[in-house]
């Protein structure tokens, strides 16, 4: 019990969720042995929401590459305005 408390202590601090969710690994792992775990879960459960708006939340199947995939980008590049390239002569 003592190194979840320690967690979640560290994890409202620094509101950093991996703390959170290591301590509910910990938790989840050896409640059989901590006894009375409602007490730290409904602090866990409150800390995962006070985290949860400082993520950036990635969005599982929506994005336009696949996984490991590039983007590459072939042709030639377009000389800008403000670059003042002059033409090739």
């Amino acid at each position: 019990a003592a190194a979840v408390r320690e967690l979640l202590q560290r994890g409202e601090e620094t509101l950093n969720n991996t703390l959170v969710e290591s301590a509910a690994s910990v938790l989840d792992r050896y409640s059989a042995q901590i006894g009375d775990t409602q007490a730290l879960q409904a602090r866990m459960d409150q800390l995962r929401t006070q985290c949860a708006g400082n993520k950036a939340r990635v969005t599982l199947g929506e994005g336009q590459r696949k996984a490991g995939a590039l983007t590459l980008r072939v042709g030639t590049r377009q000389a800008r305005p403000s670059e003042g390239a002059a033409p090739p002569a």
